[in-house]
């Protein structure tokens, strides 16, 4: 764990950032590694990330310097003799496609007890943060979107925390038919300001905020957002992009939901407590 300062941040995307990621095309991403793709939700997806607005940390907290990795959970299903459910997304010829065995010990690749787990549900994470927090004695959750997001930035503007450029020696991520092979272990890639590793890209990871279309009415005290419009209330917040996917869905003010029961093998969680 790191501890992350108190502060304020504008939390989403910039006009600027926006105008730049829309380019000439209107829905078109370009790369510093030459690709380019158009995303499929049209002009409209780019309204998620706003309206910009402060988010203001009073305190600081403490934050996982890594997600949680496939040796972690296992100690917690060996301890607790809890098994997550079977069956979730996987990337097969350029798309998702649901798969009966997929599980965090099936994930469709290779890992060793330093890559992050995946194929995990939110009920699975909040699972495991009930377990350490028996075990340990602090009360750990998932971070609220407005947290991931300040700890993602470390004190930083720019659409990574290191730029707005990306390089395949800064972060795992695919792009196109021709993804990456998985998942890479937790401190392949350095750490931001702050000391927190993996932030941009490997794996999605779980908030504890339910999914909301655009920022209006966000809390400004970096709480999650806990109430949620009809039929989006089981659906949570999920940032940071992965190994599957283009860079821009890595940026540090990115932002995508899953339902709260899926699970995909490109999706795990980091935990954090109050301080």
């Amino acid at each position: 764990m790191v501890v992350v300062p108190a502060g304020r941040f504008a939390m989403g995307s910039s006009a600027a950032e926006i105008g730049a990621l829309m380019g000439t095309g209107g829905d078109t991403g370009a790369y510093s590694d030459g690709s380019s793709a158009a995303h499929p939700a049209g002009a409209a997806w780019w309204r998620t990330e706003g309206p910009q607005h402060e988010v203001i940390f009073t305190r600081g907290f403490a934050v996982a310097r890594h997600p949680v990795t496939r040796g972690q959970f296992a100690a917690f299903v060996a301890d607790t003799g809890t098994e997550p459910g079977w069956g979730g997304y996987m990337w097969r010829g350029g798309g998702f496609q649901f798969d009966d065995g997929l599980s965090w010990r099936t994930p469709g690749f290779q890992q060793d007890d330093r890559h992050p787990v995946v194929g995990v549900s939110w009920e699975d994470a909040r699972a495991y943060t009930r377990w350490l927090s028996a075990r340990t004695g602090h009360t750990y959750r998932l971070p609220s979107e407005a947290e991931r997001e300040y700890a993602t930035r470390a004190g930083t503007t720019t659409a990574y925390w290191w730029g707005d450029a990306i390089a395949r020696d800064q972060a795992t991520y695919g792009g196109g038919d021709t993804p990456g092979a998985g998942t890479a272990p937790v401190d392949r890639h350095g750490a931001n300001a702050w000391g927190v590793c993996g932030v941009h890209g490997n794996v999605w990871e779980w908030c504890g905020d339910r999914w909301h279309e655009t920022y209006d009415g966000a809390p400004q005290d970096g709480a999650a957002w806990e109430n949620g419009p009809g039929e989006a209330n089981e659906r949570r917040v999920i940032r940071g992009g992965s190994w599957v996917l283009y860079p821009l869905l890595l940026r540090a003010a990115a932002r995508l939901y899953n339902p709260a029961g899926g699970r995909s093998h490109d999706l795990g969680f980091r935990v954090m407590r109050d301080v």
